[in-house]
């Protein structure tokens, strides 16, 4: 595994990883079968994601092409206004008007809910995605443990927002629990936030 860092894109209520569109739905299985649909996320983290590196957490595989996690933690104000204004000048250029609206809306919805639930010193884990073809095999523990042993070590509490059904069993194993279930009205698809308490 090694360190990275990351960022979640939207374009059309999809997310985009190196100019592919996953759908909220599909978040963990990011990493496709097919060559054509394989996504860089290496490639993808080193355009994007320069200023995370310092202010979050992400781990990639030994082999990026099979999967990667991305947290964000919290950070002083000036940084995070700072990061903000990058990461919407990027997002803008990215996705153009359409996209760059949804995603604000997507922002715009889902943000204070999760305020609402997490305590402002909770780590977000922004994504995860762990090709299928490394599925099953212990993949996806090994790229949030390390985060999650840090975040356990110093006190803290993690938090995700999965629209991925399936998946809570996974995350219930690592110790989280849901707490909330909502449906976000840009993409119109359900999601549920989970919270790992310290």
């Amino acid at each position: 595994m090694s360190c990275c860092s990351a960022l979640n894109v939207w374009r059309r209520g999809c997310l985009v990883l190196d100019g592919r569109q996953i759908h909220p739905k599909d978040q963990l299985n990011l990493l496709r079968t097919r060559p054509e649909n394989r996504v860089d996320v290496h490639a993808f983290v080193q355009g994007v994601g320069h200023n995370a590196q310092s202010t979050g957490r992400c781990v990639l595989a030994d082999d990026p092409a099979l999967g990667a996690s991305a947290w964000l933690l919290p950070r002083d104000e000036q940084v995070r206004a700072t990061e903000s204004v990058q990461k919407l000048v990027f997002i803008k250029s990215l996705l153009g008007p359409t996209g760059f609206h949804n995603y604000r809306s997507i922002l715009a919805f889902m943000s204070p809910l999760a305020k609402k639930l997490v305590t402002g010193d909770s780590w977000y884990l922004s994504i995860i995605g762990v090709h299928p073809a490394a599925q099953g095999k212990g993949l996806g523990r090994a790229l949030l443990e390390p985060t999650l042993c840090e975040a356990r070590d110093r006190r803290v509490s993690c938090y995700l927002e999965t629209f991925t059904p399936g998946n809570m069993g996974f995350y219930r194993r690592l110790g989280f629990e849901a707490v909330a279930s909502y449906d976000e009205p840009t993409t119109r698809s359900a999601y549920v936030l989970m919270r790992r308490d310290a």
